[in-house]
């Protein structure tokens, strides 16, 4: 008979390395995916917008459904990650856009195009605010910023992965196919993530402290309303510059490239194709070098002079 009191409870049992490692590359995977899904509809907004005779308001209402969905959904599915099983979320969002794409090759008329873009937002916010969290989870704090990275070097490949395989395939087949290539897999892999093991919420942190019986020591306090802990964190003056930072730099960033490919068709003679080969080179090499060497720098400068030092790079950068 098995002694009663002999297993470690459940919230001090690790997860080995190579499983972390598989949940890792399922989750970049899933990333991947969920950057070429969002950027190959930039790549083809010419021939989505000439079959549709839509004009560039229109073709400007459609990026804004996927930016609106996207920043609304965020922070209510984030206070559910924090309460809740973080790999259903994940797979749920993963479905949601993926389903979200595939339709994308099927619609006919504004108003879907417009539907399929917003439920593509709700996914892909689903999946960001809770991707990080989870990962940190499955590592070692010295190793976060390196694992965070490897998942976001997704920004660079799926970018480019969108531009590149979706301006082909419009050149074969037409751009419909290109959203029925991309969407499949990721429901796939969603099913996939949907299986992880979770991992327990603050591991890496406990084991550097030293605790035993953590649960409570890092018991998520329930707050009086939605938005208290938004309060909380804005209170903090680093975040509130980092997130001016980042919505000047969405703002700037965000218009450029959606019209970018148009641009480069109308005024400067491309094809489709070329401007998505072409495109996906740059995004390739720049995002992906700058998100992978960033991680392990990030790593290695945190561990010399901390976050002043972290960020120094990132300043001469910008």
């Amino acid at each position: 008979m098995r002694p009663v009191g002999r297993r470690k409870p459940i919230w001090y049992r690790r997860i080995s390395v190579p499983y972390a490692c598989y949940a890792l590359s399922v989750l970049t995977l899933l990333n991947l995916l969920n950057y070429a899904d969002r950027n190959v509809f930039v790549a083809l907004v010419e021939p989505i917008k000439g079959e549709f005779s839509l004009s560039d308001k229109g073709m400007g209402l459609l990026n804004f459904a996927f930016m609106l969905s996207f920043s609304l959904s965020a922070y209510p599915i984030a206070r559910l990650s924090d309460r809740g099983l973080r790999k259903n979320i994940v797979a749920l969002g993963g479905i949601l856009w993926s389903l979200a794409t595939f339709l994308t090759g099927s619609v006919h008329t504004f108003f879907q195009l417009f539907l399929c873009r917003a439920v593509l937002g709700v996914g892909e916010a689903a999946y960001a605010c809770t991707l990080s969290p989870m990962l940190s989870d499955y590592f070692p704090l010295r190793l976060r910023a390196t694992v965070i990275s490897i998942a976001a070097s997704a920004l660079g490949l799926g970018t480019a992965l969108g531009f590149l395989v979706g301006g082909v395939i419009y050149h074969h087949i037409g751009w419909r196919y290109a959203f029925y290539a991309f969407g499949l897999p990721g429901i796939v892999l969603a099913i996939l993530a949907y299986y992880l093991k979770e991992p327990v919420r603050g591991l890496p942190e406990r084991t550097e402290l030293g605790l035993h019986h953590p649960r409570e020591d890092f018991a998520v306090p329930r707050p009086e309303n939605l938005l208290a802990p938004a309060r909380e964190i804005l209170a903090i003056p680093t975040i509130r510059w980092v997130c001016l930072t980042g919505i000047l730099l969405t703002f700037s960033l965000g218009g450029f490239f959606f019209w970018l490919p148009s641009f480069l068709e109308r005024y400067h003679g491309f094809s489709t194709t070329d401007v998505a080969t072409k495109l996906s080179m740059i995004a390739g090499c720049g995002l992906l070098g700058g998100m992978v060497c960033g991680g392990f720098l990030a790593d290695a400068l945190q561990r010399r002079g901390g976050v002043r030092t972290t960020f120094g790079p990132l300043s001469c950068g910008g």
